[in-house]
């Protein structure tokens, strides 16, 4: 779901290339209409991801409560908004599809490899405990784990992991919006 979220973004810069953006750029509608089609859109697919390993959960093993699974599917859609904001600005900004695979992996890989779902919280320096805090990745690889498998000591509590997306969404749509909104001189 991380990369399909982040990566589907791609399109943007290809309908740039293509003329298609600029059509649409010109169109009487508003700027939030596209960034909320572009990034529905494209978190849907990371998210649809994502729910067709949780539907195949139970059948290695994990017999979660029906609660867990709705809970984990919250934070799958949660978790996609964001990252999909996330590669919405970078694609907005980017007239090459190398350089937007470039600066992502810039923001990807440290993202996934701090997020707690390689490398566990507790036995991390303080220093890099800090940054795997401060990593919204994070929360959403915690909010999966408590839903999952409840009961669990984690990093931060359920309630907290949704605040934490739900921020995180909000202000990646928000500035999605945002840099979408300025007229730029291409």
């Amino acid at each position: 779901m991380l990369f399909t979220s982040i990566f589907s973004t791609i399109s943007i810069i290809e309908d740039r290339r293509e003329g298609f953006l600029q059509t649409v750029l010109v169109a009487p509608i508003p700027r939030i209409s596209i960034v909320l089609g572009k990034v529905l859109g494209a978190s849907t697919v990371g998210f649809l991801q994502g729910m067709t390993f949780l539907v195949f959960a139970p059948l290695t093993g994990l017999h979660a409560p029906a609660w867990g699974y709705a809970a984990a599917a919250a934070a799958l859609l949660l978790c996609s908004i964001g990252l999909t904001g996330l590669g919405f600005i970078i694609a907005w900004k980017l007239d090459s599809t190398q350089g937007f695979h470039a600066v992502m992996n810039l923001f990807l890989m440290p993202m996934w490899l701090l997020s707690g779902a390689l490398f566990p919280y507790a036995t991390s320096p303080a220093w890099l405990q800090l940054i795997i805090k401060l990593n919204p990745v994070t929360y959403g690889v915690t909010a999966l784990q408590l839903s999952l498998s409840p009961g669990q000591e984690a990093l931060a509590s359920l309630p907290c992991c949704f605040v934490v997306l739900a921020g995180f969404a909000v202000v990646m749509m928000g500035a999605s919006a945002w840099v979408a909104s300025k007229r730029e001189a291409r």
